[in-house]
């Protein structure tokens, strides 16, 4: 599980399933689950979301599975879903609608892994939020279209962080997952 690689540093009212009740929201109730890609601190807990559909990219399944348990990648054996959880592998090359309308849309962002997928969000109103997962790591990142740190294709990463900075500089709201201060506002 995640926790034997990443020990969490919160409290256990900081939880996600507790921030979910807090809202007043049953893990029961969520329908699907996405990870931006397979490492364990990004899909550690999809087990607890058994009546939800995993929504996996083809690319970055075959390569968790093929890296799985090897103690030097961050994928963990049994992370990925839980046991009968339903699991839907897609594929695309840009993006992927999950209702129609695009207000949930993955996009691809390969680079960081070979199936990493960002979300993008987009308000009845207009507003767009696109969750960037480990496609970038800080700000800096996003506005010298640089990204820095572990990546599994350089040339797929850059590509990734300009589509990123990209569609920031067409207003959409990128939320940066391992930048803490981006959060505050």
């Amino acid at each position: 599980m995640a926790t034997a690689v990443t020990v969490p540093h919160y409290s256990e009212s900081e939880t996600l399933l507790a921030r979910l009740t807090q809202a007043g929201i049953d893990a029961s109730q969520i329908r699907f689950v996405i990870n931006s890609h397979l490492y364990n601190d990004h899909c550690g807990v999809n087990r607890f979301f058994p009546q939800a559909t995993v929504l996996l990219h083809q690319s970055e399944y075959d390569h968790a599975v093929g890296m799985m348990d090897t103690g030097k990648h961050g994928y963990m054996r049994d992370d990925f879903c839980g046991d009968g959880q339903t699991v839907e592998m897609i594929e695309c090359d840009d993006s992927y609608d999950i209702f129609d309308g695009s207000r949930l849309r993955l996009l691809s962002t390969v680079g960081h892994t070979p199936g990493h997928q960002s979300l993008q969000v987009t308000f009845p109103s207009g507003r767009q939020f696109v969750m960037t997962g480990d496609a970038l790591y800080t700000s800096r990142q996003l506005a010298t279209r640089q990204p820095l740190g572990l990546v599994f294709d350089k040339r797929e990463a850059l590509a990734s962080a300009n589509r990123l900075a990209d569609l920031g500089e067409k207003g959409a709201t990128i939320l940066i997952h391992h930048e803490p201060g981006i959060w505050s506002e």
